[in-house]
């Protein structure tokens, strides 16, 4: 029994495998012990004890069964009622193939045991009585499918009494009347295997059917009687047909699943549950994976629980799902319950249909319904549609025909084409997403045809003109999903996709078909066009042509292919260039109606340029140079434009046309022909000479460059891919010339006009505000006063934003004057008298306004009601002029900024490209004047300038020394116009980037030439109060390149010993200079080191200064903590190279510093400065204890006493500094003594250790 005990627990396992290994487990188990025990007993002894009445058999049960089977029949009765996770489920298992195993057990004996076992009483639960209940049923099932009805101790009572208690169940627990009729359903066939069944199946019916077949419980029973065909169960159910599925019971069919009531007769449906109740496995067995008959019997005999073969009907599907469940479920007034149902069935429709009958589910009543729930969360059935979208979802995954099926229902007929925005999801946008090629060119061919065919959209319109523009709303939704095709990834597995599309684009955008064109292409691409297409329609055609194609083209950045990638097949745009040129020369199609016939010149010219550059392209890819690649790449970017120009030259000549012409020149100087090329050659030294005299002629790749930038200033965005591919193509190619065509039109019109004199006005009233705000002695408030330029300049940016929205003055000077000739002629000599006194007024402008102004109340009473509608309709006209004027320059304004964002990708481009090239910093100057003028400009350029140009791998080379100062001088007058830390930091970058070329050249000529250009911005930044330089333009060249750093320091000790810092603030950047610069010199560096040296004795004369100045009583505690800071920085990195001590000493005057900062750290309070002097001093060899050991001063002390001792130190300034040389002439003396003496103290130290 040990070895049976745990297969109890995984019987209530919620995993079914789980549960049925354990079932397998236990019977085998079960069933060797039994037949252990039966042998154990003679023949006679056990045909004694099977002959024994029913009440001896129960009490011999013992002796019948083994001890573990015993123990098992009944503990698998008693865990029926059990709701514990899958109990129930498990043990009736057990149970079932328990008693199909034990065939001497009587179904008596096993009724009056799950009846003993399963008693209830008045002392139970609610909960308890309807576990022992489920547990009957439960045991009821286990008795039927184990065979034991079939035996001949099985009697008809047994039967009936099995019969009797279901039924009452039934009537008395609604919630076990599905489960209770599964039983008696299983009965039917044991029943039938029985002498005399059909007698018993007739009893049975009568208990069963006695009030007709009302319910879905009493038609699963009826279908089960119908199946087995033993007896005429019709007797029982007068009012249906033979049989019971066919069209003429559909109806009732339809009232007995939705469980209402019928002719008025008593309502019976049960208390609503949230599942699909069984029947509808036996009326539909398609949406629950039923075999049929064949698979069935190729099974054999296998487990009588499995689904039985699927019912043959006389109803075809559509039609029952029709009746049953879009007219029952879903129709009008349906309830919420019954659209749950239908719901449920969506979703095994889903799961099991084929999708050539998935059309069938999505009618019209059950979209209604999925929509309504779908569109807001508040809906009673958002869940359960969200479930159903997902079902649809995960067939499609699983099938594509299916996800073809789906997509098409969603946005068909019965669906909506805004399907995905109606209800607020993305199923239509993942059906599409994850579609195969062969679904995409499916749902290609369904757009095209509905793009084509919009006669039923447009019936509801008697005006023509409003037939097309709704069928025209229509075709934009169809175009929109054929781009969302050509954008799949899956359209690039079959080119068939791609070419569908772009063979009806350029026909539908360009082109209108003869009566010769061949029908099979009309067809192919959608078939006859009605209504006729709109020129919008046709526009927006020619527009997602162009977007498909751009984005078709391989990336123009692609350097690292080798030269088979580079000579690969063409491009899309190239080959449906191509492709429209052949069309032009047949008469099987002819340009639509709203292209100019005359547009064709240029189209023809750039076709035949399109020639020229293939052949080019076919004797390159034939070469084996490695060269080449490059040669292609560039012969690509041009077959790329010239097929751009086939198509825009039909839409746009007059923009076009010119270009064409230029390029196609342009083209033959960059790649002239073999001829052409030889005759150059023969020309010789003279032809050359002759080019170079005519300075008229523009060079080719300067052409090639304002081409361009005139593609990129046009609105459609695939333009900007395009000349970005052909700008990359010739990024090594440019000329200085030609790259200033680009900083140029960075820096074009649409600047706004006065923007840096604007700057400068509010840089010096600002100015005034800060000199009277300033406030030495808080260094806090300083460093505010500082910034406030800034926010100044912020607002000037945001005052210069409206002023391009709207300038008033544009109203006061020509708009409104226009408006009031236009109510002149309107109103006529009513409004300003007659012509006579009119022309009088001519004559005196003045005049005529005065009186004008003075007369307005009386000429308005003299007008009539026409008058007075004319002048109405007149100040209207100058209101939409006014407005229309106002939205003009706003979309002006938007173009330019668009404009300039283009540039400032292409100058990207180029960075990246040409990293090293000199041009690099050409870029600097203009995109920063060109960040000043709208924000999204400035965040562009910033990006470029900090990503790319402050983050220069190599150094830049071959620049022009003159033109790198110039523009050093140019961005420290930009960064003195703008306050912000942000952009005085990256202005710090970029010149450090200056500084670094000039370093990496080892010109250090130019270097100190550049160093000069900071000495004058340093000096701007400490002498001048209304600047807006801040520390970041210096800290960024210390921190990067201290060689540079220290060609500072001599200046920054000079303004530093002048006194001449115009705030406290900026005075203490200086030591913080310093103090960065002793901190960021490497160590080894010999030159940095000697620069160091060099300049100490000029920092110390500095910084002997200010603390003359502290002890003077200047800002006392504000500024000692940061010299004394500064002091210690450069002492300590001095003596890691002068590591003599009485040198060191002697270089920075120890002595007059010793006396100067033992006098400040008494006259400071705290110990902040006390210590740090007391550091310094003890590296000079000072350390006499003074300043360490200076007294505390108490609190209530009075500070006349500190000011007295400042004012002596001042005074005896002179004696101090006698003092000080000489103490340096006795350390000259005698620091070799003291060396000498050190070295003989460290070996006697070595010897001792």
């Amino acid at each position: 029994m040990s070895a049976t005990l745990p297969l109890f627990w995984d019987l209530a396992s919620l995993d079914a495998e789980k549960r049925e290994v354990a079932a397998e487990s236990l019977i085998a188990t079960l069933v060797e012990a039994q037949r252990t025990h039966r042998a154990t007993l003679d023949d006679d002894a056990w045909q004694a004890l099977l002959q024994e009445t029913d009440e001896e058999t129960t009490e011999h049960l013992e002796q019948q069964c083994a001890d573990d089977v015993l123990y098992a029949l009944k503990r698998l009765v008693r865990g029926l009622p059990s709701p514990r996770q899958g109990a129930r489920q498990g043990f009736a298992l057990a149970l079932t193939e328990l008693l199909a195993s034990l065939d001497f057990l009587s179904v008596k004996t096993l009724v009056d045991m799950i009846m003993a076992e399963t008693a209830t009483n008045s002392n139970m639960s609610g909960q308890e009585e309807r576990d022992m209940l489920f547990g009957r049923v439960f045991g009821f099932m286990g008795v039927a499918r184990s065979g034991a009805l079939r035996r001949e101790s099985t009697s008809d009572d047994d039967v009936l009494f099995i019969v009797g208690q279901l039924i009452d169940y039934g009537k008395s627990k609604q919630f076990l009347r599905e489960a209770g009729h599964h039983v008696l359903r299983a009965m039917v066939a044991e029943v039938k295997a029985r002498k005399e069944g059909s007698k018993l199946l007739r009893e049975m019916a009568a208990q069963v059917l006695v009030d007709g077949m009302l319910t879905p419980d009493a038609l699963l029973f009826a279908l089960a009687l119908e199946e087995e065909g033993e007896m005429d169960v019709y007797t029982y159910t007068p009012a249906w047909k033979k049989p019971y599925v066919q069209p003429d019971n559909l109806k009732q069919l339809a009232v007995v699943m939705r469980e209402s009531s019928v002719d008025g007769q008593t309502e019976l449906h049960s208390v609503w549950h949230p599942h699909l109740h069984s029947v509808w496995e036996q009326i539909m067995p398609q949406l629950y994976g039923e075999c049929d008959e064949e698979d069935e019997q190729e099974n054999g005999d296998g487990d009588k629980s499995v689904a039985r073969p699927v019912r043959s009907s006389a109803v075809p599907f559509d039609r029952l799902w029709k009746v049953l469940v879009d007219d029952s479920l879903f129709g009008e007034g349906s309830s919420h319950e019954r659209k749950f149902w239908g719901f449920l069935l969506v979703q095994r429709a889903m799961q099991y249909l084929p999708a050539a009958q998935l059309p069938v589910v999505f009618t019209r009543n059950m979209m209604n319904s999925l929509m309504n729930n779908l569109a807001s969360q508040d809906r009673y059935l958002h869940s359960c549609a969200l479930t159903t979208v997902s079902a649809m979802v995960a067939a499609g995954e699983e099938d594509q025909e299916k996800r073809v099926a789906v997509l098409l229902r969603l946005i068909g007929e019965q669906g909506d084409a805004n399907f995905d925005r109606i209800t607020g999801t993305k199923t239509v946008e993942m059906l599409l997403r994850g579609m195969d090629a062969t679904g995409l060119l499916s749902y290609a061919q369904y757009l095209l045809r509905r793009f084509a065919d919009q006669t039923k959209a447009a019936s509801g319109e008697s005006d023509a003109e409003e037939q097309k523009r709704v069928a025209a709303t229509h075709r934009q939704w169809a175009l929109d999903q054929l781009a969302a095709v050509a954008r799949n990834p899956s359209a690039k597995e079959d080119d068939a996709v791609l070419s569908l599309i772009e063979d009806a684009l350029m026909l539908h955008g360009y082109l209108e078909p003869q009566d010769s064109a061949p029908k099979a292409t009309i067809e192919r691409i959608g078939g006859v066009v009605e209504p006729s297409l709109t020129t919008e329609t046709r526009q927006l055609c020619r527009q997602k042509l162009t977007t498909m194609l751009v984005n078709m083209n391989p990336n123009g950045s692609a350097g690292k292919e080798d030269r088979k990638e580079a000579s690969a097949a063409s491009p899309r745009m190239v080959h449906a260039a191509k492709r429209f040129g052949k069309l032009l020369e047949g008469e099987e199609y002819a340009l639509a109606d709203d292209i100019d016939d005359d547009a064709l010149s240029g189209t023809e010219s750039a076709l035949a340029t399109l020639a020229r550059i293939d052949e080019r392209i076919k004797s390159a890819a034939k070469a084996a140079k490695p060269e080449d690649t490059h040669l292609l790449q560039k012969l690509r970017a041009f077959q790329i434009l010239f097929a751009h120009f086939v198509f825009e030259t039909l839409t746009n000549p007059a923009e076009y046309g010119p270009l064409v012409d230029d390029m196609s020149t342009c083209f033959d100087k960059l790649f002239p022909s073999k001829k052409a090329a030889k005759k150059s050659a023969k020309g010789g030294k003279k032809a050359v000479v002759a080019e170079e005299a005519d300075g008229e002629e523009p060079v080719a790749v300067e052409v090639l460059v304002d081409a361009v930038l005139s593609i990129a200033s046009k609105p459609p965005a695939p333009l900007r891919e395009i000349s970005k591919q052909v700008f990359a193509a010739f990024c090594e190619d440019l000329t200085q010339n030609a790259f200033f065509l680009v900083l140029k039109a960075l820096q074009g019109d649409q600047d706004l006009p006065d923007a840096d004199d604007a700057m400068e006005v509010d840089e010096d009233g600002d100015g005034d505000e800060d000199a009277q705000g300033s406030n030495d002695e808080q260094d806090e408030a300083e460093a505010a006063s500082d910034n406030s330029d800034a926010a100044e300049d912020e607002e000037d940016d945001s005052e210069l934003d409206s002023d391009l929205e709207y300038d008033p003055s544009d109203d006061e000077e020509g708009g409104f004057a226009l408006s009031r000739e236009q109510i002149r002629k309107a109103l006529g000599a009513a409004a300003y008298g007659s012509d006579e006194e009119e022309s009088d007024e001519m004559d005196d402008g003045r005049k005529k306004t005065a009186k004008t102004a003075d007369s307005d109340d009386d000429e308005n009473e003299s007008l009539g009601d026409d008058q007075m509608a004319a002048f109405d309709r007149a100040l209207e006209a100058m209101f939409r002029e006014r407005k229309a004027a106002k939205a003009e320059k706003k979309r002006a304004a938007e173009a330019a900024i668009s404009f300039k964002l283009r540039v400032l990708d292409l100058i990207e481009l180029f960075v990246r490209k040409q990293p090293r090239s000199p041009l690099v910093f050409e870029v600097i100057v203009p995109v920063l004047d060109a960040m000043r003028t709208e924000a999204q400009v400035e965040r562009r350029g910033t990006g470029l300038l900090t990503q790319r140009i402050c983050k220069l791998k190599d150094p830049v080379l071959g620049v022009d020394k003159d033109n790198l100062h110039g523009i050093a001088e140019a961005v420290i007058e930009i960064a003195r116009k703008s306050g912000t830390s942000e952009f005085q930091s990256m202005c710090g970058k970029l010149l450090a980037q200056l500084v670094r070329t000039l370093i990496a050249q080892q010109d250090m000529d130019a270097l100190d030439r550049l160093m000069l250009v900071y000495g004058a911005a340093l000096e701007r930044f400490c002498t001048d109060k209304n600047t807006h330089l801040t520390e970041d333009v210096f800290t960024e060249l210390i921190r990067r390149y201290p060689l540079a750093g220290w060609r500072l320091a001599s200046g920054i000790a000079g303004l530093i010993e002048s006194g001449t810092v115009v705030k406290t603030y900026r005075l203490t950047r200086l030591f913080g200079m310093l103090t960065l610069l002793a901190q960021s010199t490497p160590k080894g560096n010999a030159e940095c080191e000697q620069h160091l040296v060099a300049a100490v004795p000029e920092i110390a004369r500095a910084l002997l200064a200010e603390i003359d100045r502290l002890l003077a009583g200047e800002a006392l505690a504000a500024r000692a903590k940061e010299v004394v800071k500064c002091l210690q920085s450069l002492v300590r990195r001095t003596s890691s190279v002068v590591q003599d001590v009485d040198a060191l000493a002697k270089l920075w005057q120890a002595s007059a510093f010793a006396e100067r900062l033992n006098t400040l750290a008494s006259a400071v309070p705290g110990q902040a400065v006390r210590s740090v002097a007391a550091q310094v001093l003890r590296m000079l060899g000072q350390d006499d204890g003074a300043a360490s050991k200076a007294p505390k001063r108490k609190r209530d002390t009075d500070t006349s006493q500190s000011e007295a001792v400042a004012a002596e130190s001042f005074k005896n300034k002179e004696s101090a500094k006698s003092d000080a040389a000489t103490d340096v002439t006795n350390t000259e003396k005698s620091s070799s003594q003291k060396s000498k003496t050190k070295k003989d103290k460290k070996d006697k130290k070595q010897k001792r250790m």
